[in-house]
């Protein structure tokens, strides 16, 4: 079995500079790293993960907390977060939480050594996570005052409010939104709001379907949608707060015999691979599901390695596909 000394002599280098590169460390060149990684690989080396945790008291985990394992965005997270993890010499695991202490403590027992999350915690959770010195790094939402490693966040009431305008500049009035009741989903709804505000167009609790589901499911874009059509308000679009729930908003229209987007419109959240195959393909608001995974999991080791790391905002922007009628050129 090849051992770090037999790495450090193929590679040409000591080996502190292999351990550095196993770890993770940032003080290595980028030639080396690959020289290092190239012998590792040749000689099929591999670490004594449970020697080097207890010497450094380090897991060498990063957890990715979500609430369905199933939603294809936090697949896109977790894709980019494990192959940044991977490039540190870290694991990434993704851990379906429920909003409940004892679950939470399960995580901690096994130390691991940050987290990174879409979810807004409660104050107890948020609590017992600084009492475990865990730093916490949030994707899409503004950091909570944990201590945490920092946040990459996204406007969603910005997304929600260019969303509705652009909508208004295809000559749509009478639009209708499908949302849950969290974080994310009350900022598209402000921005729904604020746009309803500033275009003059009518604001009518109606247009709104509201759904508890915490599962971003087909099924449940499929009721809502369903719901919507039912209350016969005469919507010429829907903006759905993802992708997936677009999906269910889609086989609704057309199993109430309705034609997307000659009856009616449907715009979506998040550009998830699915977007670009439905039929008609989505129109949706883009955001960088596997890079923001891989520089969230980033910045969340340079804090663990000791680095300070600000919050950072991200940017999207609409993808304009075929799911959207221009009401202005008929």
């Amino acid at each position: 079995m090849a051992t770090r000394n037999d790495v450090a002599r193929l590679a040409g280098v000591s080996t502190a500079t292999v351990s550095r590169v196993v770890n993770g460390s940032q003080n290595v060149t980028e030639e080396t790293r690959k020289q290092v990684l190239y012998a590792i690989k040749e000689l099929n080396y591999v670490p004594n993960v449970i020697a080097k945790s207890l010497r450094t008291r380090s897991s060498y985990t990063i957890a990715f907390v979500v609430n369905d394992v199933t939603n294809p965005f936090f697949s896109e997270l977790f894709r980019g977060i494990c192959d940044e993890a991977n490039e540190h010499g870290y694991a990434a695991l993704i851990y379906q939480y429920e909003d409940d202490p004892e679950h939470m403590t399960r995580l901690l027992e096994r130390n691991v050594d940050g987290i990174i999350t879409f979810l807004r915690f409660s104050e107890e959770i948020i609590a017992l996570i600084a009492r475990s010195n865990t730093p916490v790094f949030y994707i899409g939402k503004e950091r909570e005052d944990t201590g945490e490693a920092g946040a990459l966040r996204f406007d969603f009431a910005q997304a929600g409010y260019e969303m509705m305008r652009y909508l208004y500049r295809k000559g749509h009035r009478n639009i209708g939104l499908i949302a849950r009741g969290t974080r994310k989903n009350q900022d598209i709804h402000a921005g729904y709001v604020r746009a309803c505000q500033e275009l003059s167009l009518d604001y009518n609790e109606n247009r709104i379907a509201w759904f508890d589901s915490n599962k971003f499911i087909i099924e449940t874009g499929n009721t809502a949608m369903h719901e919507l059509l039912s209350r016969s308000l005469g919507l010429t679009a829907v903006v759905c707060n993802s992708d997936w729930i677009a999906v269910g908003a889609l086989s609704a229209a057309y199993s109430a015999g309705l034609c997307v987007p000659k009856d009616i419109s449907i715009v979506g959240f998040d550009d998830l691979l699915i977007s670009a195959y439905t039929s008609p393909p989505l129109t949706t608001y883009k955001t960088e599901g596997y890079e923001d995974g891989r520089l969230g999991c980033r910045m969340l080791i340079s804090h663990i390695q000791g680095c300070s790391m600000p919050v950072k905002d991200l940017k999207g922007q609409i993808v304009e596909r075929e799911s959207v009628k221009n009401l202005l050129e008929h």
